[in-house]
């Protein structure tokens, strides 16, 4: 679940240590996600309601952020290691 927080709340990684592609699906209906470099960072993009996105990050992006628009939202995603499917540039 993706809250409306100030400012996003961190992606769980699990063991990831160094993101490399993040792909995600906003399941809400209604309102979009926006996706931030950091916690109170830059965003990076914007998951529309019902969309999908695949986002090779950058190198400098280490902890990813989420925050929903007007109201939570579901989001699916999955974060790959930098280097196991991302080409290290």
């Amino acid at each position: 679940t993706v809250p409306t927080t100030a400012g996003g709340i961190a992606i769980p990684l699990g063991a990831v240590t160094s993101p490399g592609d993040f792909a995600a699906v906003n399941q809400d209906s209604t309102n979009f996600i926006t996706i931030y470099d950091a916690m109170s960072g830059n965003p990076i993009a914007q998951l529309d309601a019902g969309k999908m996105c695949l986002i090779p990050l950058d190198p400098g992006i280490t902890a990813p952020a989420v925050k929903a628009d007007t109201a939570a939202c579901q989001m699916r995603y999955f974060i790959v290691e930098r280097g196991d499917i991302s080409p290290t540039p």
